[in-house]
């Protein structure tokens, strides 16, 4: 999120406009925080946040209209970036660019879904595990093939 709208104070009116729906993933990942660190500080449920910001849901209950204001405008920054930083209860010590996050929360969205199926969440660790360890693999053998032909 870019300095000037950052600065720009919302009146929420309990209704998500796409500029809203914008402002509210940008202020989100801007933090860091994945959906449902967010449902924690605002009392409300991960997919509640998650159909906010994809326009599922357009408006919000009046009892959360003032803490969805607060959060955009910055009033529990202070509180989240201190939260963030504890090694016990920060979700990620070292935060991770845009994308990063965005790979962390589909994988953490899927596995929620699949709670009934727990053979199905086995499969996506174990893919997810491959797939990371070939990454891992291939940008070593990379970096070295480098290094040898360089010398």
């Amino acid at each position: 999120m870019n300095q000037k709208s950052s600065l720009k104070i919302v009146k929420f009116d309990g209704v998500f406009t796409p500029a809203l729906r914008r402002r509210l993933q940008a202020k989100r990942l801007e933090l860091g925080l994945p959906y449902q660190r967010l449902g924690m500080l605002l009392q409300i449920n991960w997919s509640t946040i998650r159909k906010w910001e994809c326009g599922q849901t357009r408006c919000c209950n009046i009892n959360l209209r003032k803490r969805v204001e607060n959060f955009l405008n910055g009033k529990y920054d202070k509180l989240i970036i201190k939260q963030m930083q504890d090694p016990l209860t920060g979700s990620y010590p070292i935060r991770p660019s845009y994308n990063v996050i965005k790979c962390m929360e589909k994988f953490s969205n899927t596995y929620q879904i699949l709670k009934p199926r727990p053979d199905l969440r086995a499969s996506l660790i174990k893919n997810l595990d491959l797939v990371t360890n070939q990454s891992i693999e291939h940008l070593f053998q990379s970096t070295l093939d480098k290094i040898i032909n360089n010398n």
